[in-house]
């Protein structure tokens, strides 16, 4: 697991972190990571795998969030749960 930001970094609630770009063996996604006392492990894959500079961008982009609480997505790309 690789991760873009530093851990010192990283915010966490209830030890999850915040959605950050990460790296599996099988490539780049946005995702979140669990701290439990120091031992650092993936928790959650929000997005599928995409290259490093769109999961860069895709974190950026200032259209993320859905008022229906769907995990990360563009919102000029579309929603079934907010588009009906």
């Amino acid at each position: 697991m690789e991760l873009l930001k530093s851990l010192k970094d990283i915010v966490f609630k209830n030890n999850i972190s915040e959605p950050i770009v990460m790296r599996s063996v099988a490539g780049w996604y946005i995702g979140t990571i669990y701290n439990d006392d120091g031992l650092i492990m993936p928790n959650q894959r929000l997005t599928g795998y995409m290259s490093k500079d769109d999961a860069i961008a895709y974190l950026g982009c200032p259209s993320l969030g859905c008022p229906y609480d769907e995990p990360l997505h563009h919102h000029h790309d579309g929603c079934p749960a907010c588009d009906g």
